[in-house]
């Protein structure tokens, strides 16, 4: 290593000369030197003879186009090389150019790093291209003055295209902050990580078809958290094709996106063919009827799923009933969660219907709907003849202080079921 030590260009010809005898040095750093073009010239002519060198640090050395021209040439020849790091030297539009030359198919470099200073629209889109195509290229690390969401969305379409690229990093003061988080995760993917964690990063569906393409080289996901984004059906359907390949998902959590009822019926076919799924979390999002009766259809035949959570959706009758049906025969499922899905008194009986019917589930979230007194009777008869059922939640609905005293006065059942009841006065 020579950083720092203002070598300058005299330095580097002795440097050189002595590089053409040295036949066994793998890493040359040559950081913040100020070799300038006419030092790196005599590293070029050293790069055409030399067949060791595997590492060369250029950081910080106020390299120019003619600089950057003179070392493409040098690389054109050399094949050992396979790591640059020419950081800090803010290249401009024509050297952006040239450097798109040496990643071409044939190309040996697998990690390159370039600033960019003043770059066209032009040069970047053609820089996207190269990398897209490039088959030796695994890191590539990019500083750019501007980097938007259109050119970050191309830059990580290309990423998500080429299977050999590994990892990719963007730095401007312009790029969207969340693309930092969504390269990470694509980066894990295509390193055979087993979870995609992107919750809360606000994506959107064209974001999210880069993932899928990334995700489509893992065989190992066994976890996906896109929970808090703006992913729309549009987007999901694409990405079910791509999660039934999974032989190992576990687990998928979608809450809080804008998923209606196309996307809820592409997941349930997800859960006809998946054996291994065990958790499935929908809350919040759009969906309605035909979204829950496609996925109670497939609960059907679905014996893994133990918990579905579709709290804050809007089920509807039509739904609620399909659901009931559906329990009466799945004996799985352990964990339901229908909170804030606006039951009243005429879904009560599908609610009872699911207590008496089910035998498999040990959690039933049914907070914050409107279910009174007119139930309660049914409810408690329900629970003492469920067996399995530990816990229900029945928080903020409308019973009065008599309907909690009817569920609570059995002793039998209190001391084997969790009743939760939060009486809401302003509801009440």
């Amino acid at each position: 290593e020579v950083i720092d030590t203002s070598l300058g260009a005299i330095g580097t010809i002795g440097l050189a000369r002595a590089l053409v005898k040295n036949q066994r040095l793998l890493e040359l750093n040559l950081n913040e030197n100020g070799i300038g073009d006419e030092g790196l010239s005599f590293i070029s002519t050293v790069l055409q003879t030399n067949t060791t060198l595997r590492v060369l640090k250029l950081q910080h050395n106020t390299l120019t186009e003619a600089g950057i021209e003179i070392l493409r040439r040098g690389l054109m020849v050399n094949k050992t090389l396979l790591t640059l790091d020419l950081s800090y030297n803010w290249i401009n539009d024509e050297s952006t150019t040239m450097m798109t030359t040496i990643l071409k198919p044939a190309a040996t470099l697998d990690t390159l790093s370039l600033h960019c200073g003043k770059t066209s629209l032009e040069t970047l889109k053609n820089l996207i291209s190269v990398i897209s195509r490039n088959r030796s290229l695994k890191t590539f690390e990019l500083t750019c003055d501007y980097i938007d969401t259109e050119l970050a969305r191309s830059f990580t379409e290309a990423y998500a295209s080429n299977p050999h690229l590994i990892t990719l990093t963007l730095h401007s003061l312009e790029i969207p902050k969340y693309y930092g988080a969504v390269l990470q995760e694509m980066r894990n993917l295509k390193s055979g990580g087993r979870l995609l964690n992107l919750y809360d990063q606000r994506i959107g569906d064209e974001t999210l078809a880069s993932v899928t393409s990334a995700a489509k080289m893992n065989q190992n996901l066994t976890a996906i958290n896109l929970s808090g984004n703006n992913i729309t059906d549009d987007g999901i359907i694409p990405m079910t094709a791509t999660i039934k390949m999974a032989p190992d998902l576990t687990a998928i959590s979608l809450s809080r996106n804008f998923l209606g009822d196309y996307g809820a019926t592409a997941l349930a076919e997800v859960l006809i063919v998946n054996k291994k799924l065990l958790y499935l979390n929908l809350g919040w999002n759009p969906l309605e009827s035909q979204g829950t009766k496609a996925l109670a259809n497939a609960l059907k035949s679905n014996k893994t799923l133990q918990s579905l959570i579709l709290s804050y959706t809007s089920p509807g009758p039509q739904g609620i009933q399909a659901l009931a049906q559906a329990l009466s025969t799945n004996q799985t499922l352990n964990q339901l969660a229908l909170r804030g899905v606006n039951l009243d008194c005429g879904m009560a009986g599908n609610v009872v219907e699911m207590v008496e019917n089910n035998y498999g589930l040990v959690m039933l979230d049914l907070a914050e709907n409107y279910l009174g007194d007119d139930v309660v009777e049914k409810l408690r008869d329900g629970l003492l003849m469920n067996g399995s059922l530990r816990e229900i939640n029945l928080c903020d609905n409308v019973f009065t202080a008599r309907g909690v005293q009817i569920l609570s006065e059995d002793q039998h059942l209190v001391k084997r079921v969790k009743l939760d009841f939060q009486f809401d006065w302003k509801r009440g």
